[in-house]
């Protein structure tokens, strides 16, 4: 059976649309995962995000990584569905006193499978989408260069990455792309993570000050 985990890191102000969502998917290798397994994979995944963020790196000003919230769902219960866990995930992360990049930005993991003959890589591919950058993960633009994703950011998520799945192979879990339209699974091989910026548009802030002029 595939199971949902939707992990969200809430903002400062608290609302429910504003925060940082990702939903990833699993498979567990031992039947039906009992609760200790349930929560060995949100270990997994807590542990993930501090790779991320913490340690030595930092998470964005307007970010709330004690808020973290990891729910589990089995995608074998009918719609709507209702966690099977509900899970606070806080994690230890440094907190920016200050960020300029916007919430819009993300760095993307992007994961695939190994390919299967007769489906599209389309299908064994998937995205990880790491908002609530701080400023240190961005090279800054030049008059001959745009902005770029640093090295360092890059080489830190691909490291968390990859604790993350030798982890899973430890506690019986593997990490997969759900296809919805083949309703199949496929195992995660590998990963990358590019130098440019995605732009994430409903991760954005409502406007607040209008300026304006008579023209």
């Amino acid at each position: 059976m595939t199971y949902q985990v939707q992990v969200t890191i809430p903002y400062f102000n608290g609302l429910p649309r504003d925060c940082a969502t990702n939903v990833l998917h699993f498979l567990h290798d031992a039947g039906p995962p009992d609760g200790a397994a349930q929560t060995a994979l949100i270990t997994a995944l807590r542990n993930f995000y501090f790779h991320v963020y913490g340690g030595s790196n930092s998470i964005a000003a307007y970010a709330d990584p004690v808020g973290c919230r990891m729910k589990l769902y089995d995608l074998s219960h009918a719609i709507p569905r209702t966690p099977i866990l509900d899970a606070t995930a806080s994690f230890a992360a440094v907190i920016d006193s200050s960020t300029l990049l916007p919430p819009e930005l993300a760095v993307v993991l992007s994961i695939s499978g190994a390919g299967v003959p007769g489906v599209s890589m389309q299908s064994q591919r998937g995205r990880v989408y790491l908002g609530c950058q701080p400023d240190s993960a961005s090279n800054p633009g030049s008059i001959t260069s745009f902005p770029t994703v640093s090295s360092v950011a890059r080489s830190n998520i691909i490291d968390a990455a990859q604790t993350l799945f030798d982890e899973l192979a430890t506690i019986n879990w593997q990490w997969v792309i759900h296809s919805r339209v083949h309703g199949t699974d496929y195992p995660v091989v590998k990963g990358y993570v590019d130098d440019a910026f995605d732009i994430q548009r409903r991760r954005g802030q409502d406007p607040v000050i209008r300026t304006g002029g008579p023209f």
